[in-house]
Protein backbone atom coordinates (compact mmCIF):
# COMPACT_ATOMS: atom_id res chain seq x y z
CA UNK A 1 0.00 0.00 0.00
CA UNK A 2 2.97 2.14 0.58
CA UNK A 3 3.80 2.06 -3.39
CA UNK A 4 0.63 3.52 -4.39
CA UNK A 5 1.26 6.70 -2.69
CA UNK A 6 4.19 6.78 -4.77
CA UNK A 7 2.69 6.07 -7.89
CA UNK A 8 0.11 8.41 -7.49
CA UNK A 9 2.01 11.21 -6.69
CA UNK A 10 3.78 11.42 -10.48
CA UNK A 11 0.70 11.71 -11.54
CA UNK A 12 0.90 15.48 -12.98
CA UNK A 13 -1.43 18.72 -11.33
CA UNK A 14 -3.66 16.46 -8.78
CA UNK A 15 -3.59 16.57 -5.35
CA UNK A 16 -1.45 13.50 -3.82
CA UNK A 17 -0.41 14.74 -0.75
CA UNK A 18 -3.25 16.58 1.77
CA UNK A 19 -3.26 19.99 1.25
CA UNK A 20 -1.42 22.44 4.05
CA UNK A 21 -4.52 23.73 5.96
CA UNK A 22 -3.89 27.27 4.84
CA UNK A 23 -5.05 26.16 1.24
CA UNK A 24 -8.03 24.33 2.84
CA UNK A 25 -8.69 27.70 4.46
CA UNK A 26 -8.19 29.74 1.09
CA UNK A 27 -11.00 27.49 -0.43
CA UNK A 28 -13.74 27.64 2.27
CA UNK A 29 -13.68 31.48 1.78
CA UNK A 30 -13.49 31.45 -2.04
CA UNK A 31 -10.09 32.66 -2.45
CA UNK A 32 -8.95 29.52 -4.70
CA UNK A 33 -9.38 29.64 -8.18
CA UNK A 34 -9.40 27.66 -11.06
CA UNK A 35 -6.69 24.71 -11.11
CA UNK A 36 -5.87 25.33 -7.88
CA UNK A 37 -9.77 25.03 -6.74
CA UNK A 38 -10.15 22.06 -8.81
CA UNK A 39 -7.54 20.36 -7.44
CA UNK A 40 -8.61 21.06 -3.67
CA UNK A 41 -12.34 19.66 -4.90
CA UNK A 42 -10.98 16.78 -6.48
CA UNK A 43 -8.99 15.73 -3.22
CA UNK A 44 -11.64 16.24 -0.83
CA UNK A 45 -13.73 14.47 -2.31
CA UNK A 46 -11.98 11.47 -2.06
CA UNK A 47 -10.48 12.32 1.38
CA UNK A 48 -12.35 12.14 4.98
CA UNK A 49 -9.70 13.49 6.63
CA UNK A 50 -9.76 16.80 4.67
CA UNK A 51 -13.43 16.87 4.65
CA UNK A 52 -13.54 16.98 8.56
CA UNK A 53 -10.78 19.31 8.20
CA UNK A 54 -12.65 21.42 6.17
CA UNK A 55 -16.06 21.08 7.68
CA UNK A 56 -14.23 22.77 10.87
CA UNK A 57 -12.31 25.53 9.22
CA UNK A 58 -15.86 26.12 7.92
CA UNK A 59 -17.32 26.59 11.36
CA UNK A 60 -14.38 28.48 12.57
CA UNK A 61 -14.95 31.09 9.51
CA UNK A 62 -18.43 31.00 10.17
CA UNK A 63 -17.74 31.94 13.97
CA UNK A 64 -15.65 34.85 13.46
CA UNK A 65 -18.15 35.97 11.17
CA UNK A 66 -20.51 36.67 13.69
CA UNK A 67 -17.93 38.35 15.89
CA UNK A 68 -19.02 41.84 16.84
CA UNK A 69 -16.65 44.56 14.58
CA UNK A 70 -15.80 42.34 12.14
Amino acid sequence: SADHSRVSSERGPMISEHPDDIILLDYVEGMLQGQASDSVRRHIATCRACRRTLAELSDTVSELERLPGC
